[in-house]
């Protein structure tokens, strides 16, 4: 389980960017998408903390991962992680 935040999310469109750091360091970055969220509060924001699995993205090699089985909650508590 990947623990990590909101960086970008549409509730129009049913998708967004969630965030993570990887082992080294690096900012990783997962595709989510609304199929894929099993728990969050009514509005997903910026910086929300969010708890998910990582699954095969399902388009092209090269797109992003696809984030899975997402839980999202109402306050961060990964910025300090994540900084």
């Amino acid at each position: 389980m990947k623990v990590g935040r909101v960086e970008w999310y549409s509730e129009k469109r049913g998708f967004g960017i969630l965030s993570s750091r990887a082992n080294d360091g690096a900012l990783d970055k997962f595709y989510v998408h609304v199929t894929k969220i099993i728990k969050s509060p009514e509005k997903i924001e910026f910086g929300q903390c969010a708890e998910f699995e990582v699954g095969a993205s399902p388009r092209r090699p090269g797109d992003l991962p696809m984030a899975v089985n997402v839980t999202i909650t109402e306050v961060s508590q990964t910025t300090e992680v994540l900084q």
